[in-house]
């Protein structure tokens, strides 16, 4: 394994000195039961995941409020944690002197994410700025690199520390680090050649155990796996305790869990309260926009405050609506240090449709009017109302669904296929023929051989294009593009010119375009 660290952070070594003054014991020569009969002693907000969690699991802890008042507080030969409040805005300050302090009483002292230490340094102020340390995991995840937790967690087992925010130092022989591996649940190739950062270690002076991240609020952040965690904090309070505690096994409850345990028994009615509970999700969590979702839907397209290439956001001040304004794509995957995740605010034709009939379904199952409405409403919005659906034969797009409201220019094949496929399976589960008109259009312009199709290199077909070529009554031979140009960049030309072979030609758009 390479070496774990980055030398190009400026480390130095403090003048400070960290082992015990030569008339005191050393610490390993403390007796077990000490740390054992006194409290742990935790430096931290009252709401901290650990500290509630150790509150509940019934240790013997105290909180203060200052690092200083922690060390004080503690009794001879017990453990001190001080914890990181100000994650990740703002590192955790030692006082001056304070590990002196602490090496004179034996203490076992855990730190989270701290802006100086004996011996290393990172090289920043306290106060912290996005464009300079402590870094941000992008691509990188946290894995084990230590056997020290023994069977519940081996090594290279990778941890979802998510959105971490970390003090880059070089340290020996990690229990955690971070980076770049491949892998599902392990990093498969291993660590060699890998550039790494430590992510939890133990101070080569002793007494000492550094984490260079918040790993304390493993409950709101969502860390996972949850036994992955528990091995971890096993480990922490047991050396704390001198590594003669009893092993301590934390419990709690995840804040998003599974229904069921792993090897519990289903109940007879799983599926259909899983169908129920899974439909009744895109309005609880706002998916479904009222009148008040669409205004702020809207006010977000006007005034730029999203992306409108990548219109990722917080999500949208609504309450439950029925459909008559769509339905977002979804929750974006990526899940912040606070635990929460952000809306992808697309209003999608393939989202739209594809939804009709999960609800439709709902109805045919149980007979919730609520569920039959809504998807009504989403197929009457999709193709009726939205502007999505072309339904004017003098357009070279008449028939094609476009992506978005805000992607104009966007038609997809597979896009449209999802869409009809939802339409179909809410027109059958209904018995109606409300949508069969646009249906019809829509399934003959998407399989229709003058089709346009989306370039496997990102390139966008267009209306414009399409009538360039010819294809809007399907006479016209292939085109090729002679100028490509993206969004921003000056007005998008297609430049496109009949060849009897080619390929299909792309345009990306400037702006949005209704026709």
């Amino acid at each position: 394994m390479s070496k774990i660290g980055n030398l190009a952070v400026g480390l130095f070594v403090l003048a400070m000195p960290w082992a015990a003054p030569a008339e005191a014991a050393p610490a390993e020569a403390a007796p077990a039961e000490a740390a054992a009969t006194r409290p742990m002693i935790f430096c931290c907000a009252a709401d901290n995941d650990l500290f509630r969690c150790a509150v509940d699991n019934k240790l013997d802890v105290k909180r203060v409020e200052t690092p200083q008042a922690a060390v004080e507080a503690a009794g001879p030969g017990s453990g001190v944690l001080l914890l990181a409040d100000g994650y990740p805005g703002k590192t955790t300050v030692l006082p001056a002197g304070l590990l002196e302090q602490a090496a004179a009483k034996r203490l076992r002292v855990y730190v989270e994410f701290p802006a100086a230490l004996p011996g290393l340094t990172a090289g920043f102020g306290r106060e912290l700025s996005r464009n300079g340390p402590p870094r941000r995991t992008s691509l990188e995840r946290v894995v084990v690199t230590s056997d020290a937790f023994g069977a519940a967690l081996k090594k290279m087992q990778i941890l979802a520390i998510h959105d971490c925010h970390y003090v880059p130092v070089a340290a020996s022989n990690p229990l955690l680090a971070v980076a770049k591996v491949a892998g599902f649940d392990r990093a498969v190739y291993g660590l060699e050649g890998v550039q790494a950062q430590p992510i939890l270690f133990e101070h080569g002076s002793g007494g000492l155990l550094v984490s260079t991240t918040k790993l304390s609020q493993f409950i709101t952040a969502r860390y996972a796996p949850k036994e992955a965690m528990q091995a971890v904090w096993a480990y922490v309070l047991g050396w704390l305790e001198g590594d003669k505690g009893p092993g301590r096994k934390l419990e709690w409850t995840a804040t998003v869990r599974p229904s069921f345990g792993r090897d519990e028994p289903l109940p007879a009615d799983a599926a259909r309260r899983a169908v129920q509970r899974g439909v009744d999700w895109h309005t609880r969590s706002g998916m479904i926009l009222d009148e008040e979702g669409w205004k702020a839907y809207n006010d977000l397209r006007k005034t730029r405050k999203i992306d409108p290439g990548n219109p990722i956001g917080s999500l949208p001040r609504t309450r439950p609506g029925d459909g008559r304004f769509g339905v977002l794509e979804g929750i974006s995957s990526q899940i912040g240090y606070d635990g929460s995740q952000s809306v992808r605010w697309w209003l999608r034709s393939d989202s739209n449709g594809e939804s009709s009939l999960a609800f439709a379904l709902r109805w045919k199952m149980d007979g919730d009017e609520r569920s039959r409405a809504i998807a009504t409403n989403l197929l009457d919005w999709l193709y009726l109302r939205s502007g999505l659906f072309q339904n004017d034969p003098a357009k070279a797009n008449f028939g094609l669904l476009f992506w978005a409201p805000d992607n104009a220019q966007a038609l997809y094949q597979d896009n449209d296929v999802k869409a009809i496929l939802g339409c179909l399976g809410t027109a059958g589960a209904f018995k109606t023929d409300r949508w069969d008109e646009v249906l019809v259009k829509n399934i003959l312009a998407t399989s229709a051989p003058r089709a346009c199709t989306a370039s496997a290199a990102g390139g966008w077909r267009t209306p414009t294009c399409c009538a360039r070529a010819g294809r809007a009554t399907g006479a016209g031979p292939p085109c090729s593009s002679s100028r490509t140009t993206r969004p921003g960049r000056g007005r998008a030309t297609c430049g496109c010119t009949t060849r009897p072979t080619g390929p299909p030609c792309w345009r990306r758009p400037a702006t949005p375009s209704a026709g």
